[in-house]
C-alpha cells in the first residue's frame, strides 16, 4: 500500500504552511479511504511508517489521524495494540449525524413524520417507473410482505417488519441521492417507532395491524402495475393513517439517540 501523494509537494515540504500539513494528510488519507484504494477495515501502517511516508512530524500526523476519526473515516485504537482501522462511509452514519443536528435543532419526530409524507411517495412513484420493477422492487417487498403475515403472532417482529418494508421501498427507488436522504429519515423514524410503540403493540388493535399489511399489498400492486400516481397516493394516504394512529400519551416526542444507536447497530 502506497500513501505518498503522487504530483504534489509533499506536506512538510517547503511553501506548505505548517499550520495546513495535517490537512494536507488527512486529505489525502481521505481520498484514498472514499475512492476505495484503502478498504473498509483495512489497518493503516503503524504511525512511524505514516510519518515517514509523508515526511512529517509527531503532532502533524496525530492531527490528521483526529481530523479523519472525527469525520467517522477512521476508528483509532490506543494501547499496545493500537492502529488506525478504516471505516467507510455508510448511509448509517449519516443518519446517525443528521439525528444529532436535528436532536441539537430540538426537530421532534412529528416533524419527521411529515417529511416522510411528502418524500416517501415521492420514491414509490419512481419504483413504479422502473423498468425492472419486478426482479428489484417487486419481489423483495413481496418477500417482506410473506414475513410480515407470518409474524401475526409476534408483536414486536410484526413491527420490525412493516417497518422493513417502508425502508426498502425507499431503498429500491433507483435514485442515490433520495435514497441517502430519505433513508436516513426513514432510520430515525424507524428508531422512534421501535423504542416508542413496541411496547405499545399488544394493544394495538389486530384489525390496525391486518389493515397496514393489506395497504402494503395495495402499494405493491400499483408498483407492479406501473402506476406512478396511485402508488404514491397509496403511499401518501398509509402513512397519513398509521402516523396518526393510536399514538400514546407518553411518546417521547424528541428523537432517543440511544434507540438510533441500536437501530443502526453503531
Amino acid at each position: 500500500m502506497r500513501l505518498m501523494m503522487q504530483n504534489e509537494s509533499r506536506p512538510g515540504s517547503g511553501g506548505i504552511q505548517a499550520s495546513h500539513i495535517p490537512q494536507r494528510v488527512a486529505d489525502h488519507l481521505r481520498e484514498q479511504i472514499l475512492s476505495g484504494r484503502l478498504a473498509d477495515g483495512e489497518i493503516l501502517p503503524k504511525e512511524a511508517d505514516l510519518r515517514a511516508d509523508y515526511r512529517v512530524g509527531r503532532p502533524a500526523m496525530r492531527e490528521a489521524m483526529r481530523i479523519l476519526e472525527a469525520e467517522g473515516l477512521l476508528r483509532v485504537l490506543r494501547g499496545n495494540k493500537g492502529g488506525a482501522v478504516v471505516r467507510s462511509p455508510r448511509t448509517d452514519h449519516s443518519a446517525y449525524a443528521l439525528g444529532l443536528v436535528m436532536k441539537a435543532r430540538g426537530v421532534e419526530t412529528h416533524d419527521i413524520a411529515a417529511a416522510l409524507r411528502e418524500l416517501e411517495p415521492i420514491c414509490a412513484g419512481l419504483c413504479a417507473q422502473r423498468p425492472d420493477r419486478m426482479s428489484v422492487v417487486v419481489e423483495p417487498l413481496e418477500r417482506i410482505q410473506e414475513a410480515t403475515e407470518r409474524q401475526m403472532g409476534d408483536p414486536r417482529g410484526l413491527t420490525v417488519s412493516l417497518r422493513a418494508f417502508h425502508e426498502r421501498l425507499v431503498s429500491s427507488c433507483g435514485n442515490d441521492t433520495l435514497v441517502i436522504i430519505i433513508g436516513a429519515l426513514e432510520s430515525l423514524w424507524s428508531s422512534h417507532i421501535k423504542s416508542s410503540w413496541l411496547a405499545e403493540t399488544p394493544q394495538r388493535g389486530e384489525a390496525e395491524l391486518r389493515q397496514s399489511i393489506a395497504d402494503h399489498a395495495v402499494i405493491i400492486g400499483l408498483i407492479r402495475k406501473g402506476d406512478v400516481n396511485g402508488a404514491q397516493d397509496a403511499v401518501r394516504r398509509h402513512l397519513t393513517k398509521v402516523q396518526s394512529a393510536g399514538t400514546p400519551a407518553n411518546r417521547n416526542p424528541s428523537i432517543d439517540l440511544q434507540a438510533l444507536r441500536s437501530t443502526l447497530g453503531l
